[in-house]
């Protein structure tokens, strides 16, 4: 044994002393667990702030999206009703019989020296035109136009066809049913 292994301390004293070298390593090691938690703490509390802060920003940006989504909806909507307008329009020009230039291609339609004495409307494009004529000639180039009509050597009309036909008081009465091109 060395001077230096020699102690000398009762051993009460001795119990005590291993006890408080255990509560300073208790301690430290408590000191050093409480540590870690709170700066794991200031970590998870700063992690959720910054969550926060992120979450806001992205609900501003998707805020932002949805009006700018908003006010580009109407304007779409807007323009898909104003397409579809415009495509009913189309149709209902495509659709439209024009007579005015119906009733110009009627007007030609006999030569001079036969006279129309009325026509009616059968159908949108179908005509039925009443004339008479003093001039068996005349006649002739009724029927002569006819057959070229439905030869289709005609622009303004696509069928032609007399349906009656009289001759009294000197006069030839005839109709003529028409059809338009």
């Amino acid at each position: 044994m060395t001077l230096m292994d020699l102690n000398l301390l009762p051993s009460g004293a001795k119990f005590q002393a291993v006890k408080i070298k255990l509560q300073k390593k208790v301690r430290t090691i408590m000191a050093v667990i409480l540590s870690v938690w709170v700066v794991a703490v200031v970590i998870i509390f700063g992690l959720i702030l910054l969550a926060k802060v992120r979450t806001a920003a992205a609900e501003s940006q998707f805020k932002k999206a949805q009006s700018a989504y908003m006010a580009l909806a109407d304007n779409i909507v807007t323009n898909q009703r104003l397409k579809y307008r415009a495509k009913i329009v189309g149709e209902v020009l495509d659709k439209r019989f024009e007579y005015s230039k119906a009733f110009e291609a009627v007007n030609s339609f006999f030569p001079s020296e036969v006279s129309l004495t009325s026509f009616n409307i059968k159908s949108q494009g179908k005509f039925q035109l009443l004339a008479a004529t003093t001039d068996g000639k005349s006649l002739d180039k009724v029927e002569k136009v006819i057959v070229d009509i439905n030869n289709q050597r005609d622009t303004k009309f696509k069928s032609a066809k007399m349906t009656t036909l009289s001759y009294s008081n000197g006069k030839w009465i005839f109709s003529v049913e028409v059809g338009l091109k």
